[in-house]
């Protein structure tokens, strides 16, 4: 055991892109060695996890020690907390350093972990955390020194980091020195160190940390009462190497994995654009496995230092729970960032630690639009900001990020941008839909449903409108309605904007939550049992509920069809992650008939065994008629076709009572209705007997022109 055995190895220097510090320098001196010092800049899990590749020899063969000073990775609050409080330090270091050892991304990993904190519990390893006296920063001078049994050295400095940037990406360089060529160096460097260990240094606190290490590490040490080089299984020479983990792209997945060639074009559109862009595919098509897809070659086409942050903003818990499923697939484990920030905050950041470090390349985040725009996930992004992380933002249901909140919290840094939707323009909203495409970009691809259908990519379906008329009292109520409304021209000035805003949103709760609704429903559901089916609806109260703060269409549907024998469960934003999903799983093996909702699936839920819905309620945004379409086309075996149950209001004729005024009003309000009943048509099997059916309304409201 003799670092006298590396003379014709070790070179002046290791550089980016010429060696490899770990296998060709690190490992070999840590074999012939029987002490390490080492003062680093971080020092985090990744550091340490690595570093047990080569100490490990250094402790089997030659029973050898290690000596650690590092930095540790503070914020500004962290500063500020050291300055303002009496409190034992050490416990505060403590805290900080948590945040830099809670994910383990392998097994490797694991055992690697386990190794160092048996090190520090059998005294095989001390550490030190060294902080400046005054002002922020990090400790940045790093040295190494190696020592044998025969009293010879070999030190090092350099800009490398106690990381896998430094240590296995190499981008940085050191420089080597030996006692027996360069005695002088290797003993200055020598001195440096022990100044520095023994708390001698004039402008950096040094405290021991050896004990707190011991307790902070000791969760690694695993179920065995020994270390793992104490069992006769252990193989030192293979311990630690090619750690999986340290794979550089996102893979594409090999099992039952094909690419559409609408799916290629959509990716080649969206390079041609520059990495930025929005995809207007229909519900159903395949708008996130075309985002992975992309994600992939952006992945596979970035260069050896890149640092890939991707964030998937989705407007639902259970949406961001499916994306995190399919990006599994890709070779990732994505980090969900929604509810409680406690429960994601530092997680997520020590992810991202571990990207800026170089331990990963890519680290995907999937985030609710709340949770996005909340301070802690703001502030992340913040102080992540000078981390030269590539930060790519995918905007799922990109419509929704159009309202000034979200407008706020969208980071102006990140340079790859890609949003989806079916529907990307922002319904009455020409300023969002304008930030929208100045953001992500124009809409560089459409896949339309009817083209999906088409071709065979969703399921072909029947549609079937359902005309209700209004109950006395109910007409009474949309009659005052249409009298005042018919007091404001069309078009109007602000002011009158406002008021009939109002006055339109009292007449669609009323025809929305129309009473006979009900009674069509249950003749319905009572001549042909449902199954995998969907109810949409209206938020309004009903006639029938006689306490208006008490009644909800939602609950009256729910009676009628249990009165009718069909299982149904309300799925709203009032069930909590985990019912949602017991629901969703319970519709697809068939214990619940179907589910009753309001707005909750409209966006992103994929159930595709969901083969028939009834529309009770709908708005006149089409994005809304578009995606509750969509959420039934989607293909499942057995499914041959989906079948649509859209209830409309036939309005009263008012215009005897209201003259020309109230039957433009009347004529204007039900255009908006009757072009999505035709629209629907026009996709539909049945389409043409429909359309054909609706041809006396058209003529009384002179809506043949639709």
């Amino acid at each position: 055991m003799s670092l006298a055995q590396l003379k014709d190895s070790i070179k002046l220097s290791y550089r980016s892109g010429r060696d490899k510090v770990l296998p060709d320098f690190y490992i070999p001196c840590l074999r012939e060695s029987i002490s390490y010092d080492r003062a680093v800049g971080y020092f985090t899990s990744a550091s340490l996890s690595l570093a047990a590749r080569g100490v490990v020899h250094m402790i089997v063969k030659n029973r050898g020690k290690m000596r650690l000073i590092a930095s540790p990775d503070m914020s500004e609050e962290d500063v500020i907390s050291l300055r303002n409080t009496d409190e034992d330090k050490i416990k505060i270091f403590s805290l900080i350093a948590q945040r830099s050892l809670n994910d383990l991304i392998s097994k490797v990993e694991s055992d690697c972990m386990s190794a160092l904190a048996w090190m520090v519990s059998e005294k095989m390893l001390e550490i030190k955390l060294a902080y400046p006296k005054t002002g922020r920063g990090i400790y940045h001078e790093k040295i190494g020194i190696f020592r044998d049994n025969e009293n010879n050295s070999i030190s090092f400095r350099g800009s490398g980091n106690e990381t896998a940037g430094g240590l296995v990406n190499n981008y940085e360089s050191i420089s080597c020195f030996t006692s027996w060529k360069e005695p002088e160096r290797v003993n200055e460097m020598i001195d440096d160190f022990e100044e520095l260990w023994t708390g001698r240094s004039k402008i950096l606190n040094v405290i021991d940390f050896t004990v707190a290490s011991d307790e902070l590490l000791k969760k690694y040490k695993g179920s065995q009462n020994t270390p793992v080089w104490t069992s006769p299984e252990f193989k030192p020479d293979e311990f630690g190497i090619e750690p999986e983990w340290l794979g550089r792209r996102l893979k594409v997945p090999q099992d039952n994995f094909s690419v559409r060639e609408y799916q290629n074009t959509a990716l080649s559109k969206w390079t041609e654009n520059k990495g930025r862009g929005i995809l207007a595919m229909a519900t159903g098509t395949g708008k996130t496995k075309t985002a992975l897809l992309i994600s992939q070659h952006v992945s596979s086409n970035s260069k050896n230092n890149d640092r890939l942050w991707i964030v998937v903003i989705c407007p639902y818990v259970n949406l961001c729970s499916q994306w995190e499923d399919e990006i599994k697939k890709w070779g990732t484990v994505p980090v969900g960032c929604y509810g409680n920030s406690a429960s994601w905050s530092n997680h997520l950041e020590s992810k991202l630690i571990q990207l800026r470090d170089q331990v990963v390349d890519v680290v995907f985040t999937c985030v609710t639009n709340d949770s996005f725009r909340s301070g802690s996930f703001q502030q992340i992004i913040s102080r992540f900001k000078d981390a030269k992380l590539k930060l790519f933002i995918i905007g799922d249901e990109v419509h929704n990020l159009g309202t000034s909140k979200m407008q706020d919290a969208l980071p102006d840094w990140a340079k790859i941008r890609l949003g989806l939707s079916a529907t990307p323009v922002r319904a009455h909203d020409q300023d969002g839909t304008e930030f929208l495409q100045e953001y992500f970009g124009e809409t560089v691809f459409e896949f339309s449903l009817k083209k999906a259908i088409e071709e065979g990519f969703l399921t072909q379906y029947e549609y079937y409108p359902i005309p209700i008329l209004l109950t006395d009292n109910e007409a009474i109520a949309y009659a005052d309605i249409t009298r005042r409304l018919a007091r404001y021209s069309l078009g109007g000035n602000t002011e009158m904007s406002e008021a009939v805003q109002a006055l339109l949103i009292e007449r669609a709760r009323i025809t929305g939550a129309a009473a006979n609704k009900i009674i069509e429903l249950k003749k319905l559901v009572e001549t042909n049992r449902p199954k995998s089916v969907l109810f949409y609806c209206s938020d309004g109260t009903t006639e029938s509920d006689g306490h208006d703060h008490e009644g909800k269409q939602l609950r009256n549907v729910i009676k009628a069809l249990g009165d009718s024998g069909v299982k149904v469960r309300a799925f709203t934003s009032k069930e909590s992650t985990e019912e949602r999903e017991a629901m969703l799983r319970s519709v697809k093996s068939g214990t619940l008939d179907g589910l009753v909702a309001i707005r909750c699936l409209d966006e992103g839920i994929d159930v595709p065994s969901l083969s028939t819905a009834y529309i009770l309620a709908s708005s006149t945004n089409p994005r809304q008629s578009i995606q509750r379409r969509g959420r039934i086309l989607r293909p499942s075996p057995g499914k041959t076709k989906a079948v649509i149950y859209d209830f409309f209001v036939v309005p009263p004729d008012l215009s005897k009572d209201y003259g020309p005024a109230g039957r433009r009003w009347e004529r204007s309000l039900f255009a908006r209705e009757l072009t999505r009943i035709l629209e629907f048509c026009e996709c539909a099997n049945n389409g043409i007997i429909e359309r054909a059916k609706l041809l006396d309304l058209r003529q009384a409201y002179d809506l043949m022109n639709l």
